[in-house]
């Protein structure tokens, strides 16, 4: 019959302290990016009373729905007219959504667009939802054009310039 050899307390308990660390150090990783997205994606407020969503205050968050739809558009156009165009402008993308999401996420309690239980507020919930997939590929958008996209047009355009520089006279 084989003899087993003794266990080492010494090396299970360094073992139990080796995995306690791992895992607090991935909790910590997780935490930090959980609380990062949050962040990134903006805190909804608490939404207000049903009864304080009246006529007045459904054109009210239209006026902000417009006026942010407004700013998304302005946005993206400056991304693409841009030149050369930029591997920044993700950057700028990427500082600017975050507050233009807060924003977003302010009318939306205002008006209890995300609890859709606010009869005056019923027409803006397509537009509310319209806007938050146009600013998610808008967002995807971006990176797309400041990754491959961008860096092709200004080698175009380079290439454009260089051939014109050649054939005038």
């Amino acid at each position: 019959m084989e003899k087993h050899p003794a266990k080492n307390p010494v090396k299970a308990v360094f073992n139990g302290i080796y995995v306690a660390v791992i895992a607090f150090v991935a909790f910590v990783l997780i935490a930090g990016a959980v609380r990062g997205a949050r962040a990134h994606q903006g805190e909804r407020p608490e939404p207000a009373a049903p009864a304080e969503v009246d006529r007045a205050a459904a054109r009210a968050c239209l006026a902000d729905l417009e006026k942010l739809d407004g700013e998304l558009r302005e946005r993206m156009d400056a991304v693409f007219s841009a030149t050369p165009a930029r591997r920044s402008s993700e950057t700028e993308w990427e500082t600017w959504s975050p507050q233009w999401r807060a924003r977003l996420l302010q009318v939306s309690a205002r008006c209890r667009l995300d609890e859709n239980d606010a009869p005056e507020a019923m027409p803006l919930r397509d537009a509310y939802q319209g806007l938050i997939r146009a600013h998610r590929l808008y967002t995807t958008l971006t990176v797309q054009f400041a990754q491959g996209i961008g860096p092709t047009i200004d080698q175009l355009n380079v290439s454009m310039d260089k051939a014109r520089k050649a054939l005038a006279d």
